[in-house]
């Protein structure tokens, strides 16, 4: 329920960051602001901390955003989050603000799991060919698992596409084990 409602919570700021052609200085003031949230540690979950009456949180939001040099529209974003008792749900709502500014710019984000590091060219490659593939711009985070073996493994949203000498040898030896 916390995702259905973060995402219908970003979609509504999105919405109105399409109208006023600031769907993406909205998405970096929502971001910045959870990160600046996580980054204050325990003082930061006295915000949507429900252990804290709401008229403290509601002062202590207001306080924040008087400071944080937010637009009107992300600041009344925020109170709205306040006043519904979800500024705890903050975290899903960037994570799926960020998925509608990705899908508004043609751009997937994926995990790229490879055996051994790759060198500029071939990361260059790979985000091409990946790219061609699923008709949008592709960016990779690379981390490195020497356990499949050589090889890599791309997973861009749902898709996994599984190239790791690994898998192929698995996937040999179950051929082998029905012959």
């Amino acid at each position: 329920m916390r995702v259905v409602l973060a995402k219908r919570y970003a979609q509504a700021l999105f919405s109105l960051g399409l109208d006023d052609h600031a769907y993406e200085a909205y998405g970096q003031e929502l971001a910045d602001f959870w990160a600046s949230l996580k980054a204050a540690g325990p003082e930061g979950e006295v915000l949507s901390s429900p252990a804290f009456p709401k008229e403290v949180r509601g002062g202590a939001l207001e306080l924040v955003l008087a400071k944080a040099g937010l637009s009107q529209i992300v600041g009344d974003f925020l109170r709205l989050l306040h006043r519904r008792g979800r500024l705890g749900f903050l975290g899903e709502i960037v994570s799926a603000y960020q998925k509608l500014l990705d899908e508004k710019n043609g751009l997937i984000r994926g995990l790229l799991t490879t055996a051994s590091s790759l060198d500029d060219s071939q990361l260059s490659a790979l985000k091409s060919v990946l790219g061609t593939y699923m008709g949008r711009r592709v960016e990779l985070t690379v981390k490195l698992d020497p356990s499949i073996i050589g090889g890599v493994v791309a997973k861009l949203g749902d898709l996994v596409l599984d190239g790791s000498l690994k898998a192929k040898l698995n996937r040999l030896g179950r051929l082998l084990g029905t012959i």
